[in-house]
């Protein structure tokens, strides 16, 4: 953050990120905790896709604008990290003190969309996506709809966007999460590496 400002004029406090599918897995497994105090990052969207902190947070990340966003037919894997990755964020901001209706305003999930993976239209992937991307200011701000459906409803209590029904299939995506994990970790502490030298 330091070469960018030599030659574009912004608002360092209004730079927020957003990842879809891997890059929610980077972004929150790692990007968010390693860098997100030291960039200052105030908050981000996560959509379909998702894992609890894989590296030691560095700096306080408790006050992140956070809204995670995925769908109702989700890949079984997603299904499980995406809620592990909720709720440890929760507790991130639980620890720090931080009260429900707090972490209400700051951390908002939704699972409404009717569609696979991505396709917060219902649709596809792509059209999918490009729709959380043009709603992206109305979700920081709070007061976004997909579909219809009000998609900023805090986390505390709704961790568990998928209901009983993640369950199933567990088993079977826990083996890929767990493979998933481990790739993701294995590129983002590579590029980390290069970006600390």
């Amino acid at each position: 953050m330091t070469e960018l400002p030599k030659v574009v004029n912004f608002d360092r406090t209004k730079i927020f990120m957003e990842g879809v599918s891997g890059g929610s897995l980077l972004l929150s497994g790692f990007m968010l905790p390693t860098f997100g105090a030291s960039l200052g990052v105030p908050g981000a969207v996560l959509g379909c896709g998702g894992l609890a902190p894989q590296v030691a947070v560095q700096g306080d990340i408790s006050k992140l604008r956070l809204h995670w966003q995925s769908t109702v037919n989700e890949l079984p894997d997603l299904k499980q990290s995406i809620p592990q990755a909720i709720t440890a964020y929760e507790k991130l901001a639980s620890d720090a003190g931080l009260s429900k209706e707090q972490i209400n305003q700051l951390q908002t999930a939704d699972a409404s969309p009717n569609g696979g993976h991505c396709a917060f239209d219902q649709k596809d992937f792509v059209s999918g996506v490009g729709l959380l991307t043009d709603n992206y200011a109305a979700i920081i701000n709070g007061n976004a709809e997909l579909n219809g459906a009000t998609v900023t409803n805090g986390v505390v209590g709704h961790e568990q966007l998928f209901g009983n029904g993640s369950a199933a299939g567990a088993q079977a995506g826990a083996t890929r999460t767990g493979a998933t994990a481990a790739a993701t970790k294995k590129i983002a502490s590579a590029a980390l590496r290069r970006a600390r030298n």
